[in-house]
């Protein structure tokens, strides 16, 4: 089993050597069939959503294990319940390239299992197949107005992390 939860998690684009690679090792273990493959990203921009998801089905991938999630900040990996891998990795070219993001991998079963229960619920409860409308604009609002109700602040770099 393999589970993977991040803000940022990005098709390749035809340029992004790295991210391919690591990508393709994800989608090589989905093909086997004997590794459950699950992913969780954060859904900011529908549009932007739905050409990763494009991208990621062109790769090859089974949508069916993809899911998206508003306002997820976490970036983690869990192997088989055993081991998870805690830290700032972005799943986008960036991250794994240039930006030198790192996290731990940690060997043990108990705290992969609390990580896993936590990945179980937001797979059950607050990840959604459905990415909703794409017809969601970009609005620049001054700093000290209010962020209207159907509407999420994102600071600049959480912007350029979606690029």
């Amino acid at each position: 089993e393999l589970l993977i939860q991040n803000q940022t998690f990005n098709a390749p684009k035809p340029d992004h050597k790295k991210l391919r690679e690591l990508l393709e090792a994800v989608l090589a273990k989905q093909k086997t069939k004997k590794v459950k493959v699950r992913v969780i990203f954060r859904l900011l921009d529908t549009k932007k959503a739905r050409t990763t998801l494009e991208g990621l089905k062109d790769m090859g991938f089974n949508m069916s294990d993809f899911r998206v999630q508003k306002n997820c900040h976490t970036k983690g990996i869990i192997v088989d319940r055993q081991r998870v891998l805690l830290g700032s990795q972005n799943l986008s070219n960036d991250g794994v390239s240039v930006n030198r993001d790192a996290s731990l991998l940690f060997d043990d079963d108990e705290l992969a299992q609390y990580f896993a229960k936590i990945f179980d619920h937001d797979w059950r409860v607050l990840a959604k197949k459905n990415i909703g409308s794409s017809f969601l604009p970009i609005e620049w609002v001054p700093a000290r107005e209010a962020t209207p109700e159907d509407r999420i602040r994102l600071s600049w770099k959480d912007y350029m992390e979606m690029l």
